[in-house]
């Protein structure tokens, strides 16, 4: 079997930590024909070693440490390394190379915008982190794999989900050499206007049978002339005109799927006039009611038998 290769050399990788931004100078994977030995080194960046399966050794600054399945360790600038794979389990590896630069597109303050203590926090641990040898405690084993499948199969949006993957192991990294931090930082909460249209689209799905126009303007804090400009910003119609579509939407489904009669289906969709109910129905489908049923019978049909099985 041909082994997939993971080698990030030529990509153009940068992800934004708050003030910083982590420049990806490559990302490998090393089998274990390819890491049985690498003598002693050191680089200008940060080195963040994982170690899906073997063991080994890593000698630096006088110490021997032991290398088993889930070690994961840093080595930051010119800090002088080497390793050796044991010859009866040797071992392989997955590498991520960076740098930690300003990030000049950073706007603190921004309102509705995450402010970045964590990120920054995240940042400044791995820049002050000269060395740190342990055990991976997030499963990042099956983020690598998933950055792997990703750069060999090139699907759509693989570029993005390489810059996810690398940002979740990046933090997770961090979590595991901090004793786990609690976060510092809320999320950004939703805009008013957010919110409003969560709670429209909340109050239409679960009340379309007796709502009313002043009913949801009342609840959402606005006159009925905002609640239907809030409606027509984002449904393309008035407050009424969608709450009828949602209540015809509906009323179709009664008609094909079960056999009430017409009068129980406009009480059940929230018309307690049928006449009203009925000048709407056939203005909206140009038919009637009872006329949608019988030109759809064979579909109703076949709802039914489905919905037998």
């Amino acid at each position: 079997m041909t082994e997939k290769i993971l080698e990030l050399d030529n990509i153009n990788i940068k992800i934004e930590l708050g003030k910083s931004l982590i420049n990806i100078l490559y990302v490998r994977f090393a089998s274990p024909e390819r890491i049985k030995y690498i003598g002693n080194h050191s680089h200008s960046s940060y080195e963040l070693h994982f170690i899906p399966y073997g063991h080994g050794q890593l000698i630096t600054n006088g110490k021997i440490y032991n290398i088993t399945p889930g070690t994961l360790y840093l080595t930051g600038p010119n800090v002088y390394h080497e390793q050796k794979g044991d010859e009866s389990d040797p071992m392989a590896e997955y590498c991520v190379n960076f740098e930690i630069l300003e990030n000049h597109n950073y706007k603190p303050g921004k309102q509705g915008v995450y402010k970045g203590q964590d990120l920054n926090l995240i940042e400044q641990t791995l820049s002050k982190t000269v060395f740190w040898f342990g055990q991976d405690n997030h499963d990042n084993i099956h983020l690598f794999e998933k950055l792997l499948e990703e750069v060999n199969s090139k699907q759509i949006g693989y570029y993005f989900n390489i810059q996810n993957y690398i940002s979740i192991i990046l933090t997770n990294t961090v979590r595991s050499y901090s004793n786990n931090l609690l976060s510092c930082d809320p999320p950004p909460v939703k805009d008013i206007n957010d919110r409003r249209r969560l709670l429209a689209d909340q109050y239409i799905e679960k009340g379309w049978t007796t709502k009313s126009v002043d009913d949801l303007a009342q609840k959402l804090r606005v006159s009925r002339r905002q609640l239907n400009r809030i409606f027509i910003k984002y449904y393309g119609v008035s407050f009424n005109q969608k709450l009828t579509q949602v209540r015809m939407e509906n009323a179709i489904k009664l008609l094909m799927e079960t056999s009430q009669p017409i009068k129980e289906i406009a009480e059940q969709v929230g018309y307690d006039d049928f006449g009203y109910f009925c000048r709407t129905f056939k203005k909206s489908y140009s038919m009637t009611a009872l006329e949608y049923r019988h030109a759809n019978s064979s579909k109703a049909t076949a709802a039914f038998s489905h919905k037998d099985v």
